[in-house]
């Protein structure tokens, strides 16, 4: 029992504690919700036809949303002539501003697990753009990711797998500006120093 709460385990949770996981979680997830609803209809109202259709696609793989509510999705999607007009250039920037929150926090989240003082953010505020931009394309493809591009359920696991950790170890990367080397931010570099570093 000693040994356990001397080991591995046990440095683990003290710093899942430390960290305060479970409420940091719940309170990114929600932003990630809140920006990802709107930053995904700005790109509706101006996407064409096929993007809108990937999108509810992708809403539909990603949120399990189906029958008459995915319908709904779809003709909201589809209104794009008024929706177009009136969201506008103000609209847009004022929903790019409000989606670099989640950029912002999720840098924050990630200087604190590397105990790194906050980047300038003259040299941050292209990479919270970038990072949304990237992230909005991961999004829009995740019905296809899930379907192994169309290859099967088993490819489509994998395929998720691999590419969620591609981008989180790119963002971590990104956004901490290079100040830690790209092996370190891969999971299995954590596990043997006994999480000292995530």
């Amino acid at each position: 029992m000693e040994s356990l709460r001397a080991g591995a385990a046990a440095r683990l949770l003290s710093r899942f504690t430390a960290l305060n996981v479970v409420e940091g979680s719940v309170r990114f997830a929600a932003q990630a919700f809140l920006t990802a609803l709107p930053l995904l209809m700005t790109v509706a109202a101006f996407a064409p036809g096929w993007l809108r259709d990937l999108l509810a696609d992708s809403l539909r793989a990603v949120l399990g949303v189906r029958g008459d509510t995915l319908e709904e999705l779809r003709e909201v999607f589809s209104a794009t002539g008024p929706t177009s007009n009136t969201t506008g250039a103000v609209g847009v920037v004022v929903t790019l501003a409000s989606a670099t929150a989640f950029s912002r926090a999720l840098q924050a989240v990630c200087e604190r697990c590397w105990h790194l003082p906050r980047a300038p953010v003259r040299t941050a505020v292209w990479r919270w753009l970038l990072w949304l931009v990237v992230w909005l394309a991961y999004l829009l493809l995740q019905a296809s990711l899930r379907d192994g591009f169309g290859a099967g359920a088993l490819t489509g696991l994998v395929l998720s797998l691999l590419s969620a950790t591609v981008l989180w170890w790119w963002s971590q990367h990104l956004l901490l500006g290079g100040r830690i080397g790209r092996p370190s931010l891969l999971p299995e570099r954590c596990w043997p120093a006994g999480v000292r570093s995530c």
